[in-house]
């Protein structure tokens, strides 16, 4: 199988992340940060080191800042609804993947939050300008996407995140894109909360993600029940990290997390340039084919989404799996806004999404495949 579905999960796992889940489910299965005994002493400690690796990773202002959940989607709503303030005022945008805008519409029906959603311009991005004439009275946070999962544009995070900072308002970054592709500083960045998953850029496993905030953000929990510490509180507790993480770790999860961000730091070098040079080629080139259309900027996530004139997504992507054995993403990728702004929310699109570990004659096979198919449409 030629793999180019990394941006919903990275295929590849590297064998540092394999062994470091397989230990961590055979000889070392035991529960982080809960018994005393020597073997949940031991994950705990790795549980530990997890958390200042990742800390290091994106500059968070600490390691007890950073809380770990089912995935990038429980993190983001770790972010909204553990932030909520009634009455308030929250700005995003119609670029953002479902698990922003989904919970912000949930506020927003049930009365609790005031909701301005911004259009992008037509290179799909939002202006510092834009966000700074929104700023309401009660304004107290702005959830924003770094990387759109559909055309690949990268927002201003920083120029963004410096003009909230004297308005103390919280900024929360959606690195689901990013994360692995693109530098992350939260504190030059000036972002608040950042959000993001193990099991794309990082090439770490399904089933972790990650909220990291910065010291302005005193984040409520939206689960309740066990957390290893405080166990005589019939109340959660609201120290981080452990008042945040209720229940069992997913340990060989975020264990194994550290070894990826280990691995990446490695690779990145190498792998970094070859996503950069195998999207621009492959964007290039799928515009030159007659009756297909790109709707992905150049960008650094190996993000290329397209349609074939005509076609429904969803068979263009059959086609490439049955016939070629090329694995894409068709539809509107959870992104209905997105799509709407495009005009292309009655197809949807296919999107071919690259790793380092994809090469150029994969690339060449899947130009072909789409020539071909493309070809072959009436």
């Amino acid at each position: 199988m030629i793999y180019l579905d990394n941006a919903a999960t990275t295929h590849y796992k590297p064998p540092e992340v394999v062994s470091t889940a397989l230990e961590c489910m055979t000889t070392n299965c035991f529960s982080a940060n809960r018994s005393g005994h020597r073997g949940a002493m031991s994950v705990s400690k790795k549980v530990f080191d997890t958390r200042t690796n990742v800390a290091e990773l994106v500059n968070a202002s600490s390691s007890e800042n950073v809380v770990f959940g089912l995935n990038c989607t429980h993190a983001l709503n770790m972010g909204i609804l553990g932030s909520v303030r009634r009455n308030g005022h929250i700005i995003t945008t119609a670029n953002e993947h479902n698990s922003i805008i989904r919970p912000l519409m949930e506020l927003r029906k049930r009365g609790v939050v005031e909701l301005t959603l911004l259009t992008p311009d037509t290179n799909g991005l939002i202006s510092v300008e834009q966000v700074s004439k929104a700023i309401k009275n009660n304004t107290y946070m702005v959830v924003l996407g770094h990387v759109n999962n559909v055309t690949g544009v990268t927002q201003d995070i920083e120029n963004i995140g410096r003009l909230l900072q004297p308005y103390h308002i919280l900024f929360l970054v959606d690195g689901a894109q990013s994360i692995g592709y693109i530098p992350i500083d939260m504190q030059k960045q000036c972002i608040s909360i950042l959000c993001f998953p193990a099991h794309k850029g990082l090439h770490g496993l399904q089933g972790c993600g990650v909220m990291c905030f910065d010291n302005q953000f005193k984040p409520q929990s939206i689960m309740y029940g066990g957390t290893g510490s405080d166990s005589t509180n019939l109340y959660q507790p609201t120290t981080a990290p452990e008042g945040l993480e209720v229940g069992t770790l997913n340990a060989p999860g975020v264990v194994s997390l550290s070894s990826a961000i280990d691995w990446w730091i490695k690779t990145r070098r190498d792998n970094l340039p070859n996503i950069d040079n195998m999207q621009k080629l492959v964007h290039a080139q799928i515009a030159q084919i007659d009756k297909c259309r790109v709707y992905s900027v150049i960008n650094h996530s190996g993000i290329v989404s397209f349609e074939i004139d005509g076609v429904d997504s969803q068979t263009v992507s059959q086609l490439l799996d049955d016939n070629y054995d090329i694995a894409t993403r068709s539809g509107l990728h959870c992104a209905p806004l997105t799509h709407k702004h495009l005009l292309t929310d009655k197809l949807g699109l296919t999107r071919i999404s690259l790793s380092g570990e994809n090469t150029m004659q994969e690339c060449y096979t899947l130009l072909n495949a789409i020539e071909k198919i493309a070809k072959e449409s009436n």
